[in-house]
């Protein structure tokens, strides 16, 4: 009986797929592109028919306000989950890694201490900080975040750890 790959190895299998393709973009673009070719409207069969398209469209445009509202009742029953969601996708856009961010572990790690003024961070002031912005090339990561006050996140803005000793510098070792 064959044994069934276990998460660690899936997870192994998933990443030197990333891997081959980071390094091979132009290569895989290029084999995705015969295969359209070869495959033309394949897609029809998970689209449906062009009548059922018409009235799925009708419907969404008729229960916008239905549909946003359950949407609200689910992101009120779990925020967290929409927020990684929603920087997954923001890394994505930028092509960058991204992982699962376990926050409670981050939490542990730092101690309760905010990874920009070092203060203890109360629970109502919590958030989680990019050391080097997703916008300026940083990994969506474990290692990449930290825990900070909200406040102090603010005031970072997408500035690189670099970026905010030049500003200490100059401001005479006062933080922003």
């Amino acid at each position: 009986m064959a044994r069934r790959a276990g998460p660690e190895q899936k997870a192994q299998k998933a990443d030197d797929a990333r891997r081959y393709r980071e390094r091979h973009l132009d290569r895989v673009r290029e084999a995705q592109r015969r295969w359209r070719e070869a495959h033309p409207g394949w897609w029809r069969k998970y689209a449906g028919t062009e009548r059922e398209r018409r009235q799925r469209a009708e419907w969404h445009a008729t229960h916008r306000e239905e549909r946003q509202a359950r949407r609200r009742e689910r992101y009120a029953a779990n925020p967290a989950k929409f927020i990684e969601a929603a920087r997954r996708y923001q890394v994505k856009v930028v092509a960058a890694t991204v992982e699962r961010v376990d926050y409670a572990a981050i939490i542990v790690r730092d101690r309760g201490l905010c990874g920009i003024c070092g203060d203890a961070v109360p629970p109502e002031e919590m958030s989680f900080d990019h050391i080097v912005p997703v916008s300026r090339g940083g990994d969506h990561s474990m290692a990449n975040v930290q825990l900070a006050h909200l406040v102090c996140n603010k005031r970072k803005g997408n500035r690189r750890p670099a970026d905010l000793e030049a500003i200490v510098r100059i401001l005479g070792g006062r933080s922003l």
